[in-house]
């Protein structure tokens, strides 16, 4: 569902693994000796990325060691402790990030998303805002994307749309945006717009369970039972093991 809390610190997730990646980085100090600290760094994105959270937090811990002033280390080390649910050591390190590095929109919405997965609404929005508001900011689709994913946790559809819009005035093909805005117009029986967001996200992205389910209901909504069934039999052949695949089966649906 698009109201689920662990969807927003996901796309956290996604970003710092792809927004802080350190690739082309230098490894070595002024004297030629290995720059151990980022070297460090770079093995805990790379067990994060791996879903080894043990050993990211123990190569992140001894690169903040050796570097205690690096703010991507900080940001790193911040969404992890969220993902581990140690929320104080999650907030000290969100904090300390943006101390180092106070226009980092990256960590600004990392830290949002943070926030609004506690259901810290408003605060949550302070942070997107100021990640969208950095000229600098590269992608402010992402902010925009991730308000809008937090407005719809805290109940307030209107201002999802509004900033999920927004999302896709900055990049009118953000796959992310597309699906949201996908779901939030199919959660108001808009199918058509359903459609037609379910289309766009088609030309740019590949196929998942959540869009290939979407698309199945909508098509069912809109009376196109060839479309709807395959929709329905693609997921059942690529996903069989997802939570939707599961939901198809529950609905009694059996597509040949």
């Amino acid at each position: 569902m698009i109201g689920n809390r662990s969807a927003v610190l996901l796309l956290s997730l996604v970003l710092l693994l792809g927004g802080c990646a350190t690739g082309g980085a230098t490894h070595t100090n002024d004297d030629g000796k290995p720059n151990a600290a980022q070297l460090n760094l770079e093995l805990g994105l790379g067990y994060l990325r791996q879903g080894d959270r043990q050993r990211a937090l123990e190569k992140l811990r001894r690169s903040e060691e050796m570097d205690p002033r690096n703010p991507i280390t900080q940001s790193t080390l911040a969404l992890l402790y969220a993902e581990l649910r140690e929320d104080g050591n999650a907030e000290s390190h969100f904090r300390r990030a943006l101390s180092l590095a106070p226009n980092d929109s990256v960590t600004h919405t990392n830290y949002g998303s943070f926030l609004c997965s506690r259901g810290r609404y408003d605060e949550a929005l302070s942070q997107y805002r100021a990640s969208w508001k950095n000229n600098n900011n590269p992608n402010p689709e992402v902010a925009y994307s991730g308000a809008g994913t937090c407005m719809l946790n805290a109940g307030r559809p209107g201002m999802a749309e509004g900033y999920l819009q927004k999302a896709l005035v900055a990049n009118r093909h953000y796959p992310y945006a597309l699906l949201q805005m996908a779901e939030l117009t199919f959660r108001n029986k808009q199918y058509m717009r359903t459609r037609a967001y379910l289309q766009r996200y088609a030309d740019v992205a590949q196929p998942n369970a959540r869009s290939l389910w979407l698309g199945y209901r909508t098509e069912r909504a809109l009376g196109d039972r060839a479309a709807s069934d395959r929709d329905g039999i693609e997921l059942m052949k690529r996903f069989p093991r997802s939570d939707e695949a599961l939901k198809l089966r529950d609905q009694g649906e059996t597509t040949q």
